[in-house]
């Protein structure tokens, strides 16, 4: 299901048995949140910024390992989406 977004021909009156175009958006592009865990904040920042998607924050030491992400691997975010990271040492 999505939003008409345009149609061809537009507004106005049409002759009777005219093809009338619909657009239909699907939404936002939605990305997959990889899966980062094991990876330097460096590695998980390239990984992430790959798939369309930035760092927002890093808890946890800066040289640590990525231990978990919120949210997490394999949610449906929209491209441009903010993650946080988790890591340990």
């Amino acid at each position: 299901m999505g939003t008409v977004v345009s149609t061809s021909p537009g507004p106005g009156d049409i002759d009777k048995g005219a093809t009338i175009v619909v657009s239909v958006s699907q939404g936002p592009e939605t990305v997959d949140v990889p899966n980062v865990v094991g990876q330097s904040v460096d590695q998980a920042t390239n990984t992430l910024e790959g798939k369309g998607l930035v760092v927002t924050n890093v808890f946890g030491p800066q040289r640590g390992s990525v231990f978990t992400t919120n949210p997490p691997a394999g949610a449906k975010v929209k491209r441009g989406a903010g993650v946080d990271l988790y890591t340990k040492r």
